[in-house]
């Protein structure tokens, strides 16, 4: 399965391995509540290595306040924190991309041997068995070289680079070994990737044939006009104490967002990888004063650089801390699921599409119609009871002017069954639930002396 490289596949299922030897790591995860914790645990660490790297890569460029300073910025950036919860990719993936970043660094300031050189293609290597993007990072180490060799053409044959660019291969294919192993199949599901990423996905592809206006909307919503404020500042402070400094911090988030802005689907957590070198662009807001040389002037853009800086973090606690929080609360799926458990008579045929809660067990009959699944059911009367999430149909709903005849299906729905229950995500977290019942569906409930169908059901 190559829809993602398999580092963090592998590393989980060692995980399952070493909790239950004699199930399969599939089984483990499925059976074990403990052992999903502690793979979001290895998620959770990533992120705290992240801010880590991020830390030292700004101190060895500029300084110990902008080390603390980028730290901050991405500990409480609240779309690091929530994918820090999971166990999805971007988030370790982004641990490789900072650490490429910090070896980077040490190029440029330092110069390194062929050992640090290795290092650091080891990391494009490791971010890009963690994610496949992550080879863009690639570019960072690259432009460090060139800029330490004062940009001469011949530095790209230079031993310690080409060293780089086989740890990186190889670490990779000790990630992902089938990529050669099974090469076929590889190239097939990475071109069959590309292809869905250029075509329609409801939620998440935009109007045009790129989705530039996507990615500047999460950028902006990423650190707000402030935070942007401070990224121009910063990078034009980097800028002034050296331009390479500036150069490395910009390259990676250009190519990379680039690159996916050309295609039609995107998604929010994509921006994780850039998150690194942004952070870091941002905190150097607080050399703002060396772009002065009268100390009145030095001393009052001390104050602006500091005050920006303060602001941009101001904004983002608030919301880091409610992405914190929100995980705390139940969700609405586990809310809705011990509801069906509970209340629908035992033997109902329940279909049930994706983001609604499992329905683990014996005790129905469940049909899993998958995303959308109730747009491609010709007969949702032979079942009794219809199970739908707002992560679905709200992706049609909330915009029918681009998808009016998947709204007006899902409206037909509601419209023609009656709804039974409905979960909402005041006091919990999760889509909205909405569990609806068929007339075969009311028969059954009168059988069994079943729930009152009056009311609108809400909680």
């Amino acid at each position: 399965m190559f829809a993602y490289p398999s580092g963090l596949l592998y590393l989980n299922s060692a995980l399952a391995l070493a909790s239950a030897p004699s199930l399969t790591p599939g089984e483990a995860i499925a059976d074990s509540p403990s052992l999903r914790r502690r793979m979001r645990l290895v998620t959770a660490a990533f992120g705290i290595a992240s801010v880590l790297a991020v830390f030292f890569a700004a101190r060895l460029l500029l300084g110990d306040i902008a080390g603390l300073v980028a730290a901050t910025f991405i500990a409480i950036n609240p779309l690091h924190i929530t994918n820090s919860l999971p166990v999805t990719t971007d988030v370790p993936a982004g641990f490789g991309v900072a650490m490429v970043l910090l070896f980077s660094a040490l190029i440029l300031v330092r110069g390194q041997t062929l050992g640090g050189y290795a290092l650091a293609g080891a990391m494009v290597g490791l971010a890009t068995g963690l994610k496949y993007t992550g080879v863009l990072s690639a570019v960072t180490v690259i432009a460090a070289h060139l800029a330490r060799a004062r940009w001469h053409p011949l530095g790209l044959l230079d031993k310690r680079l080409i060293a780089a660019g086989l740890c990186s291969i190889v670490v990779f294919l000790a990630t992902t070994p089938y990529a050669v192993l099974d090469y076929d199949s590889f190239s097939s599901a990475l071109t069959s990737h590309s292809t869905r990423s250029a075509s329609i996905h409801p939620g998440a592809d935009s109007a045009g044939d790129n989705s530039y206006d996507r990615y500047a909307v999460w950028m902006l919503d990423l650190l707000g006009p402030v935070g942007m404020g401070c990224m121009a500042f910063g990078i034009v402070v980097a800028a002034r104490i050296n331009p390479n400094y500036a150069l490395i911090l910009l390259l990676f988030p250009l190519v990379y967002v680039g690159f996916l802005g050309s295609y039609k689907v995107g998604w929010d957590r994509y921006v994780v990888l850039a998150l690194p070198a942004m952070a870091v662009a941002a905190a150097a807001v607080v050399r703002l004063p060396e772009l002065f040389r009268a100390r009145r002037l030095r001393l009052m853009s001390g104050a602006v650089g500091t005050a920006l800086a303060l602001a941009c973090i101001s904004v983002l606690i608030p919301r880091a801390w409610l992405s914190a929080r929100l995980p705390l609360l139940p969700d609405v799926r586990v809310l809705a699921e011990d509801w069906i458990q509970s209340n629908l008579p035992a033997g109902a045929y329940i279909a049930r599409e994706y983001y609604t809660p499992p329905i683990a067990g014996d005790r129905f009959r469940v049909a899993n119609l998958q995303t959308f699944g109730l747009l491609r059911e010709p007969n949702p009367n032979r079942y009794h009871f219809l199970v739908t999430s707002s992560g679905d149909y709200g992706r049609f709903v909330n915009h029918r002017d681009r998808y009016p005849d998947a709204a007006r299906h899902y409206d037909m729905l509601f419209a023609h069954f009656t709804e039974l229950k409905r979960f909402e995500p005041v006091y919990a977290t999760g889509p909205t639930i909405r569990i609806l019942v068929t007339k075969k569906g009311k028969r059954l409930l009168e059988a069994n002396s079943g729930l009152p169908l009056a009311g609108d059901g809400n909680q």
